[in-house]
């Protein structure tokens, strides 16, 4: 699958590859913290047809989300907590 980025011009090669649940515990090692300064707002403009408004709105103050600190959030527990199959 190719996706365009940008212009036409400038394109990335995006490889989608269906993985077991043997993976899971590789995914566990990408960190799940970060921290939250701002958010977006979304606004319906003229019922939808005028498309939608996003503004980005600051946090005060700033906090951390640390899914990595939540007991039974790893990746490798999720085959445990939900139904992964397809």
């Amino acid at each position: 699958m190719i996706a365009l980025v940008g212009s036409s011009r400038s394109a990335m090669a995006i490889e989608i590859v269906q993985e077991t649940a043997e993976a899971l515990p590789e995914y566990g090692r990408v960190p799940m913290a970060f921290m939250v300064r701002s958010r977006l707002s979304v606004e319906v403009v003229e019922r939808g047809l005028g498309g939608w408004r996003h503004t980005e709105e600051i946090v005060e103050p700033p906090y951390e989300n640390n899914y990595d600190g939540e007991p039974g959030e790893r990746p490798a527990r999720w085959l445990r907590r939900w139904d992964i199959g397809h």
